[in-house]
């Protein structure tokens, strides 16, 4: 009957267009999984292939195992392939099992121990087999045929006995016969037998004891562990600073003090120009532990930038230098920096034999242990002197020299271009280097 109801749409919709121009059709395919099929206007379609009028469809697309799919496809062309790109049905199943920890096995591998979750199951039907030491093995079946999970619950016969395994220090490693279980406090739950018990922890010296479980009792052991000595590797920022442990002095950092009884300590470290700082420092038994510690500067620190170059510079009465070009024929000059200057105010004075006047200072104030950074210092120099074609002489500052131009400063805060054609001559003062190049 689709059959039929597929060839009555086609014969109607070619007696639609008769008298009109014929409209060409597209060879239509159907792309995806195995068996999968389409519906589309209520009909389905169980071909791959089919020719459809040009056009923009609403097509319901499903596969065994697939989720069905509803897609807007546009049909076009001579040719058309589409692939709706199904997504598999796909669910977990959660296998659970009393009492808990039975190894799961599936397809001859194990997946787990219970309560255990297998995600991502494609649809079909599954089979697993449940063991665990003391119990009878039991199988476990389920089938997937929706994305909603499935739950298995499986009853062992139980031959079980229990052992309560605490140690001194507490949190010490339980190995059972060559398999790491938990931490103690620990409760073991092992089938009636003898078991090889191996308690364990950094730092401490590790026991080995052979137990026996009992079925359908709970017993316990207590194990007390002898602890190592331990150490301490200390580092500062910055370095070699005097390191004193309990009031004694160990090392000068970085440096590592082994040795030591667990416990708290009190540590001290002093450097000159920096505060001393006190700290407490827990030593862990049978380990080394880093500590790391950042000293505070009882002094502080000034970068400033002086212009033009040449300017001399002097602190304290000790010059300091002269301000340098940052690229050789550059008016920017490099920073000055001044390091372990105690907190307070303090002055630096710029000397120029062409500066109005020849000694300008200026003072700021330095923060203990920080660093200040000064706004820029510009130093007015008479380094030139124009000529003009009209016999007129002007000294000032030569800030740009163009092939066509110069940019010139008569005096601070006067700041003028000159054209070269009214310029017999620029004339620079000695002594004073050019701070920009001509061109």
């Amino acid at each position: 009957m689709k059959k039929f109801a597929l060839l009555f749409l086609t014969a109607a919709l070619l007696l639609c267009s008769c008298g009109k121009k014929e409209v060409k059709r597209t060879l239509f395919e159907i792309r995806g999984p195995e068996g999968v099929s389409c519906v589309i206007d209520g009909i389905r379609v169980k071909s791959s292939k089919f020719s459809l009028l040009p056009g923009t469809y609403v097509m319901r697309f499903s596969a065994p195992g697939y989720r069905t799919e509803y897609r807007k496809v546009t049909v076009e062309g001579k040719e058309c392939a589409f692939d709706p790109q199904l997504v598999p049905v796909r669910s977990s199943v959660l296998i659970k099992s009393t009492p808990a920890g039975a190894t799961v096995v599936m397809d001859g591998q194990s997946r787990g121990i219970t309560p255990l979750v297998i995600r991502d199951l494609p649809a079909g039907k599954y089979h697993a087999e449940l063991s665990m030491r003391g119990y009878a093995g039991r199988p476990a079946e389920w089938e997937i045929n929706s994305v909603r999970p499935v739950a298995v619950n499986v009853d062992l016969d139980s031959n079980m006995g229990a052992l309560v395994i605490t140690s001194s220090p507490s949190r010490a490693r339980v190995i059972v016969d060559g398999t790491e279980l938990g931490e103690t406090p620990l409760t073991l739950e092992r089938a009636e037998g003898k078991y090889v018990i191996r308690v364990e922890r950094a730092g401490c010296n590790p026991e080995e004891r052979n137990v026996r479980i009992s079925r359908g009792q709970k017993d316990k052991i207590h194990v007390k562990l002898g602890q190592k000595p331990g150490g301490v590797r200390v580092t500062t920022t910055p370095a070699g600073a005097e390191l004193f442990i309990n009031g004694v002095k160990r090392g000068v950092t970085p440096c590592t003090v082994e040795a030591l009884d667990p416990g708290v300590y009190n540590i001290t470290l002093v450097r000159g120009g920096f505060d001393d700082l006190v700290s407490r420092v827990q030593i862990v038994p049978g380990a080394t532990d880093t500590r790391h510690f950042n000293l505070v500067s009882s002094t502080g620190s000034v970068v400033f930038n002086i212009q033009p170059v040449g300017v001399e510079v002097f602190f304290r009465g000790k010059s300091l230098g002269v301000a340098k070009a940052l690229v050789e024929g550059a008016e920017s000059t490099a920073n000055f920096t001044i390091s372990n200057l105690p907190p307070g105010q303090h002055t630096v004075t710029m000397f120029h034999s062409l500066g109005d006047p020849p000694h300008q200072s200026f003072t700021f104030n330095v923060r203990k242990g920080k660093k200040t950074i000064l706004k820029s210092r510009r130093m007015w120099l008479s380094n030139s002197e124009i000529l003009y074609i009209s016999g007129i002489r002007e000294k000032g500052f030569l800030v740009e020299s163009k092939p066509d131009y110069v940019v010139f400063s008569p005096e601070p805060g006067v700041q003028y271009r000159v054209d070269r054609s009214k310029i017999r001559k620029v004339i620079m003062l000695k002594g004073v280097k050019r701070s920009v190049p001509s061109r």
